[in-house]
């Protein structure tokens, strides 16, 4: 049997399983007397399906159709069988044509005929007629059969990767009677019987066929799970990673950590790739005469299981540096082929050179672990881990988990524990603890240790970024984002090059952010899928392929290797070497790039290609230009310099040299050689001097950022500073030291130098660029440093953060560690401002690495290229984003925007209210009449994108018309929003400052010194956003609290800068005004809180708040008054109309408004949003003239009076309350919410019903709410 399609683990169990149950179909009996191998082999193909075939379908228990042409959507599919459930359904189909009644197609061929030639034409290969007939009648199940061997298809997950299980069934009628023979028969009845594919009379359950995949994905994931487990030392397993670095450290005990751990990496790449490539190869490596006396699974099966004599010596790792030496050299005379591309360099992990760095036993521990499931660190033999049915990319998934990991030594003892306490309500949590704080964790309430691992002082260990052993899966997109974003780019990608009259191998195709290269392998085996489907009619690919399999037809033969390899795996080979382009920051992200992206394309008997040039480390983001070095030169050096006459002539000469290292396929050891001399030899210096002279313009960036404006200046009066630059001889000039070494700091990338190609020709880039970038802040936070040291650190109050961090700092290395890491941080962050380098996120606040990528991806692009991002969804409606967004409305074309919410778990260590899209953005200008832009919001699951109507078309000039200023997106659930919001925003402008502003009072970090954590007389409550609720500023108590006049003096110096600024004075001038400075404590104000998601009960949530408080960031707090001269010349304060707050709290509280709120709002509320809703701005007069504008003012001042009589007292006189008036029961309270909702609805022109469609929004509400709904309907 040969599977593809299901993990050996699960097949071995349902194979056990089934040979317990009696076979169905009187299937043994029925082949006894029908199959006879000798008598089938000689008919023809029809008398074979006649007699056998047929028959064997029909006792197997279907209900067939033979040869029925039926056509969907114009294309024709004529399959030898339609396989149907029920008896009737044959005629109903001939009768309707109706596809859908079809659950499985059969397609057969003669005895003699093989399933698959491997070969790209779609006439002469049963397995892609199989594949079209499927998609074209949207079936999921096929079968495949020649009458001896038998396949069975699942289509339901599209994948470059051919997947089915393959049944010899002459092989298994010949074997003997018995357990074996039984078990084989019943796989075979459960894979092509009709009873596997019958749905459940239970509506919502799966039928059995679909049972089985799901639960052997299901197996998958937990040995995926584990193996991730077992490499870092988590969920009761040791960690093979942690016992690679500590015995590679006995080995070489000079060596920095940092070596250590770059040695261990490149070892487990290494076995990684073994194990994978000797998996997917098993049948091919069986039939090699000697590859199976060196092999990895040769070296552990010899390898002692249990300890004895042999178990301290060392042949083991003697024999794992042969293997590594002959896969890197090759060994022709044991026809055995050189692999190294340069993962097999021994160069590449110099410490592994060391004698007896593992004895047997360390070495039989870490196979081990690798190659079989444990449990809590016991080996399960019976389940070997099943790599060649393993996604690459979910292996990448895996190991890209080591980049957030580092080696130490440890400075003092510690303890690593898995423990339970009260409040972790029984989730284990596990970290690293010192004495101190191991001491106090078992104090805590219902501690308990579920694991302990002692770490002495001296010893190496393994941490991560938070302080453990676990990792997260916040780099890991899943493909079920992946892949459509990925086909998406491609289709796009495939339509430009038709319309350019570009080769499909001319596509050039990036990833600036790779990691594991997951978006890399996706795109590649997209690619190569589509250069299949062309291969019939593109010449050049023809040539490709016929030129690629000759070449290695020679290699194989001299290796002796009787086999020959696809077209897919030809030409994906070939396309890889001059498509894939990636980038990353790590330097070991860079690695396991590469790694993947051999493991999907490598052809056992050719050389890995040589891609070092085309996955590169570098900061995608600090780059420059040959125009800006050009721009430099004419507008600060301004002088006619030889050398930058002659840049241009230098690029054109590097993007010879590297069409021609493109031009090699890497096929032959030859070849690769050839590649790795190009590169060393005519490549690389040509490299260094360009990227020599672009780096200096970024050592002027980052010394502006740095604020060191007087290293800039001197550097540029550096004598003959061009000349240097681009002097080959000339390497230790203080200028040129500078340069190196901030190009180092910042591992500067430039884009024109690294991927020449790219810009050769006319290009302007790329024509792809695609993946899912950081979605971190620039900004340096103390949480993102020293949560390494200390596991609970974010969920720490104040005081205790600040006795930590001074503990820490307290040592050398963490202080030096963290002083760099802030200076590094910041000096990036400033550099990031610079409106000339990213002008369109000028503005922008607080930066974000995702908005940053967009910026400069967009500037990558070729004519007609596609930037397709897994992004947030806050690109389309954050005021940070507004530059970004009015470039790609007016310069280019955003195709689609797919919004989601994260509330399934598709990124499981992100918040579930989070919200993050899948986009596509096109180099091409707006067209005079542009079509829709293709829309869905509040998406849960990928696969929704399946059904039309979660897809909204969103006109452009709707945007123009919605959003006039800030260009964002609202987030639409249907079509029948579109009118309703036309209508509100033509109702009434959009709010202005001048009528209500809002501001932040004190920073809940940077203002802590203030806070005081024991209340006290005297001292001023500081509230936060969760303490507010609608009408409410007693939600919930205060935890923190401000001395009166420390709060004063905090503010005082801002207050005279506003009174500066009310006054049109100078702040000298302000300052002898200090007397008349009044503090908004002074006032009540209006505030609204900052967390507010639009997937909550309510989004907009605003409340009074009492006069004598502080505020922390997480309210905005109206500005409360405007300074203004009096009479004499002196100043006086003029404070915003309590009437005004009064309306607003009415308005703003509202369900219309919430609703339009809601189309903008992420999880964070700004003024900003508030800035673009269509609002009412009367005067005083006006609101006490207008019915409805006076009865919503009076129905927030009670309802406010009912959250604090005594707060607001001093309002009731406004309209005349008593106490007696206030409501005091919550459906009094609620009556006079719902008559302000409709009075808003009124006033915006909504009718009954487009308010109750509105209302069917808030599923939040009528979850937590209903009753409140009732009364609005």
């Amino acid at each position: 049997m040969v599977n593809t399609l299901l993990d050996e683990g699960f097949m071995a169990q349902k194979r056990e399983a089934l040979g317990r149950t009696a076979l169905p179909y009187d299937l043994a009996p029925w082949l006894a007397q029908h199959f006879d191998a000798a008598a089938l082999s000689i008919r023809s193909e029809a008398q074979l399906e006649e007699k056998f075939i047929g028959p064997l379908l029909k006792q197997l228990g279907w209900v067939s159709v033979v040869q029925e042409t039926i056509t969907v959507q114009g294309k024709l599919a004529k399959p030898d069988w339609c396989l149907l459930l029920e008896p009737g359904q044959d005629d109903e189909l001939v009768a309707s044509k109706d596809h859908q009644l079809i659950t499985a197609i059969c397609e057969s061929k003669a005895w003699g005929k093989t399933l698959d030639t491997g070969k790209a034409d779609r006439a002469q290969n049963p397995h892609h007629q199989l594949q079209d007939y499927l998609s074209t009648l949207r079936v999921r199940f096929g079968f495949l059969t020649n009458g001896r061997v038998w396949r069975v298809y699942d289509t339901d997950k599209v994948t470059a990767k051919k997947t089915y299980i393959q049944f010899d069934l002459e092989a298994i009628c010949a074997l003997p009677t018995g357990q074996e023979k039984a078990e084989a028969l019943a796989l075979f009845a459960f894979f092509f019987g009709h009873d596997t594919y019958v749905p459940p009379a239970t509506a919502g359950t799966s039928s059995a066929i679909e049972q089985a995949i799901a639960a052997s994905a299901d197996f998958t994931l937990a040995v995926e799970e584990n193996l991730k487990a077992v490499i870092y030392g988590y969920a009761g397993e040791d960690s093979l990673f942690e016992i690679m670095g500590r015995a590679i450290h006995r080995a070489n005990p000079k060596a920095s950590m940092a070596s250590v751990y770059e040695n261990s990496v490149v070892l487990l790449f290494r076995l990684l790739f073994v194990v994978y490539f000797e998996d997917k190869n098993r049948e091919l490596l069986a039939r090699h005469p000697f590859y199976n006396r060196y092999s990895l699974e040769q070296i552990y099966q010899t390898l002692p299981s249990q300890p004895g004599p042999r178990s301290g010596l060392h042949d083991g790792v003697y024999a794992l540096k042969q293997l590594f030496e002959m896969l890197d050299e090759g060994a022709e005379d044991i026809d055995i082929p050189l692999f190294n591309g340069g993962l097999f360099d021994p160069q590449r992990a110099p410490l592994l050179l060391q004698p007896k760095i593992f004895d047997n036993a360390t070495l039989r521990a870490i196979l081990e672990k690798l190659l079989y499931k444990t449990h809590r660190g016991t080996t399960l033999f019976d389940t070997r881990r099943d790599f060649k049915n393993m996604s690459v990319t979910h292996l990448g998934r895996i190991y890209e988990g080591l980049l957030e990991f580092r080696f130490e030594k440890a400075s003092e003892a510690a303890v690593y524990l898995e423990y339970e306490t009260t409040a972790t309500r029984g989730k284990s949590i596990e970290a690293y603890f010192d004495a101190y704080d191991s001491a106090l964790l078992r104090k805590e309430k219902g501690f308990r240790a579920l694991r302990e691992i002692s770490v002495k002082k001296g010893d190496v260990y393994l941490k991560s970024a938070s302080n453990s052993r676990k990792t997260s899966a916040s780099y890991y997109t899943p493909p079920s984002l992946s892949q459509p974003l990925v086909q998406a780019a491609m289709q796009q990608a495939l339509a430009a090059t038709s319309a350019q009259g570009k080769a499909l191998m001319d596509l050039k195709i990036l990833d600036n952010a790779c990691g594991s290269g997951h978006f890399l392998v996706e795109a590649l085996g997209t690619l190569t899928d589509l250069a299949l489907e062309r291969l019939e009619t593109d010449t050049d690919l023809q040539k490709l392929v016929a030129t690629e399999s000759a070449k290695i037809a020679e290699q194989l033969q001299f290796l002796n290797l009787d086999y020959v390899p696809e077209d897919a795996q030809i030409l994906k080979r070939a396309l890889l070497k001059r498509c894939i382009f990636g980038v990353d920051l790590n330097p070991f992200a860079v690695e396991l790039a590469r790694l993947s992206l051999w493991m999907d394309s490598f052809i056992f008997g050719t050389p890995l290609s040589f891609i070092e040039h085309h996955v590169q480390h570098g900061n995608a983001l600090m780059g420059a230009s040959v125009q800006e070095f050009i721009a430099y030169n004419a507008t600060e050096v301004r002088q006619n310099d030889f050398f930058v006459d002659n840049l241009s002539a230098r690029f054109d000469e590097l993007r010879s040299v590297m069409d021609e290292l493109d031009a090699m396929r890497d096929t032959t050891a030859q070849e690769v050689e050839q590649s790795k001399r190009l590169w060393k030899n005519s490549i690389a210096p040509k490299l260094q001097l360009l990227s020599r002279a672009l780096s200096f313009i970024c050592t002027r960036r980052a010394l502006l950022a740095e604020g060191n404006k007087a290293a800039c200046e001197a550097l540029d009066k550096t004598p003959d500073l061009l000349a240097q630059l681009f002097d080959e001889a000339k390497t230790k000039t203080a200028a040129l030291r500078q340069v190196e070494a901030y190009a180092q700091r910042f591992h500067f990338f430039h884009y024109e130098v690294a991927f020449p190609e790219a810009f050769a020709g006319g290009r302007k880039g790329f024509d792809v660029i695609v993946g899912n970038p950081p979605w971190d802040k620039t900004k340096f936070s103390d949480t993102d440093f020293f949560p390494q040291y200390h596991s609970n650190y974010r969920s720490l109050k104040n005081t205790e953060k600040a006795a930590v961090q001074n503990r820490l700092l307290e040592s050398a290395h963490i202080a030096a560690a963290y002083q760099g890491t802030l200076q590094d941080r910041n000096v990036a962050n400033e550099y990031y401002k610079d409106k000339g380098v990213f002008p369109l996120n000028k503005g922008a606040g607080d930066g974000n690495l995702f908005r940053l990528f967009v910026e400069r991806n967009l500037k990558l692009l070729n004519a007609g290229g596609s930037l397709n991002y897994v992004l947030p969804s806050a690109l389309m409606f954050e005021e940070g984003s507004m530059g970004l967004r009015r470039h790609i409305f007016t310069q280019a074309q955003l195709r689609f925007f797919y919004s989601f919410e994260n509330r399934n778990g598709i990124f499981p260590d992100v918040d579930s209210r989070y919200k993050f899209a899948l986009m596509q953005v096109v180099n091409t200008p707006p067209t005079a009449d542009p079509a829709p832009i293709d829309t869905a919001f509040y998406v849960l699951d990928a696969a929704d994108l399946q059904r039309p109507e979660t897809h909204v078309p969103y006109p452009l000039d709707t945007v123009q018309a919605l959003s006039p200023q800030q260009w964002a997106l609202m987030e639409l659930r249907d079509g029948t929003d579109l009118p309703i919001l036309r209508k509100c925003y033509s109702a009434f402008p959009a709010l202005s400052p001048d009528w209500l502003d809002f501001r932040r009072e004190l920073h809940m970090t940077d203002d802590k010194d203030l806070f005081i954590e024991k209340p006290s007389p005297g001292l001023l409550p500081l509230y936060e956003g969760k303490m507010i609720w609608q009408y409410s500023h007693v939600f919930e108590q205060p935890q923190y609290w401000l001395e009166p006049q420390a709060f004063d003096a905090r503010l005082h110096s801002k207050e005279l800068h506003r009174m500066a600024q009310d006054l049109g004075a100078p702040k000298a001038e302000a300052g002898k005004h200090a007397a008349a400075v009044r503090y908004d404590r002074d006032f009540m104000r209006l505030g609204f809180r900052d967390i507010a998601s639009d997937t909550n009960e309510r989004t907009l949530i605003f409340g009074l708040l009492p006069k004598n408080v502080g505020a922390g960031n997480t309210i905005h707090l109206n500005v409360p008054k405007v300074y203004l001269r009096d009479a004499e010349g002196g100043v006086t304060t003029q404070a915003t109309s309590p009437l005004r707050l009064l309306f607003a709290l009415a308005w703003f509280n509202s369900l219309p408004v919430d609703w339009l709120a809601r189309f903008m709002i992420q999880i964070h509320a700004n003024k900003t949003y508030l800035f673009r809703l269509p609002t009412p701005q009367p005067s005083d007069d006006e609101i006490l003239a207008h019915s409805d504008y006076a009865q919503l003012a009076q129905n927030a001042l009670l309802l406010s009076l009912a959250a604090s009589w005594d707060d607001f007292a001093e309002l009731a006189p406004l309209f005349n309350v008593q106490p007696g008036n206030v409501p005091s029961t919550a459906k009094a309270r609620d009556q006079l919410r719902a008559e302000n909702d409709r009075i808003v609805a009124r006033l915006y022109g909504m009718t009954d019903a487009e308010l109750a469609h509105l209302l069917r929004s808030f599923k939040g509400l009528a979850a937590k709410r209903p009753e409140y709904l009732a009364l609005l309907q």
